[in-house]
Order: C-alpha cells, then sequence, then structure tokens
C-alpha cells in the first residue's frame, strides 16, 4: 500500500520529464498565413515570461497510401531547430525536398502504416496529386496520433515542402 501513494508523485515527474525533453507547447496561437519578419519574431521570443517561441506551416489533408486514401495533418518544421513541440527520429533519416517522415503511431492509432521507402500521395491545395517519398519515423509528444485523442495519420516534412503543397508564405 505504501507503493500506491508512491505511484502519483512517480507518474507526475515522469510526465514532467517527457514534457521538459519533447519542449511542449503552453500556449498555441492558430492563423491563416502570418508571415513574420526575423525581427518580429524575434520579438516574439524575447516578450515577458516567454522561454521559446515555434513557428510551424501544417495542413489538413488527403494522402493515399497502401491502396487506402484519408484524411491526414503534414506537420511543416524545421527539423534541424525546434524550440517548441520536438519531434523525435525513430528510424530512417531526415526528409529532403519532397520527402516525409511517417509518424510511428500511424499505423496503430490511425491505421495507415508506411514505411521507409513508401510513397504517399498527398492533394495539394490546389488540387494537383503529389507524391512525396518516405525517409524515415518520427513520433512528437504534441503532434502523434493516439487512439485516445487523435486518430488522424501525421507525417513531417521541411516547411519547404509543406509550402509548396499549400501555397502559404508564412506561419499557421
Amino acid at each position: 500500500s505504501l507503493a500506491t501513494l508512491a505511484v502519483p508523485g512517480l507518474m507526475d515527474r515522469a510526465m514532467d520529464r517527457e514534457v521538459t525533453a519533447n519542449r511542449l507547447y503552453d500556449v498555441a496561437v492558430g492563423t491563416r498565413d502570418l508571415a513574420l519578419t526575423p525581427a518580429q519574431f524575434d520579438a516574439l521570443g524575447h516578450l515577458p515570461g516567454v522561454a521559446a517561441v515555434g513557428a510551424d506551416v501544417s495542413y489538413p489533408t488527403q494522402v493515399a497510401a497502401g491502396g487506402r486514401r484519408q484524411a491526414a495533418m503534414i506537420w511543416g518544421i524545421d527539423l534541424a531547430a525546434q524550440p517548441v513541440d520536438a519531434i523525435h527520429l525513430v528510424a530512417g533519416r531526415l526528409p529532403q525536398p519532397g520527402e516525409v517522415l511517417a509518424d510511428a503511431g500511424n499505423g496503430s492509432a490511425a491505421n495507415l502504416a508506411t514505411g521507409i521507402g513508401d510513397r504517399v500521395e498527398v492533394s495539394g491545395s490546389d488540387g494537383a496529386q503529389k507524391v512525396l517519398r518516405v525517409s524515415g519515423t518520427a513520433t512528437g509528444l504534441a503532434t502523434s496520433p493516439s487512439p485516445a485523442v487523435l486518430s488522424t495519420p501525421v507525417f513531417y516534412a521541411s516547411e519547404a515542402t509543406v509550402r509548396s503543397l499549400t501555397g502559404l508564405r508564412g506561419v499557421n
């Protein structure tokens, strides 16, 4: 029974370590297509109480892989510098232009398993279909699909790749 009393504290500490390691955000602000200058972005990071600022591009779309088509989310991130909501490479390598990382949870939580080397067909905002190669798998505490929360497949790509699909100039 003493162990039962220790479990909540142990779980809290373990979760705190995960939040810190993944640099989980406290506040998320959605925009449509916000083009920030480097000076404006830097100023956001120097506001009182702000420890880090991240600006990503996300794209809700339709993907087809393995004979299945379904809704998915593609996150365009600066894979070299992730001050907020870090993703972690599980296998393979970081994507080059025209490539994506598939989230490691896509097969179990979103029922869309893809492997390294597979091809994913993505619907662009202009209606054109673009084929992207899977260069590896990754996972992220804030973005990975989960049966309890999110069952949409998730992919990660460079910001340039996602902008080529969306037509965005800024962040959203």
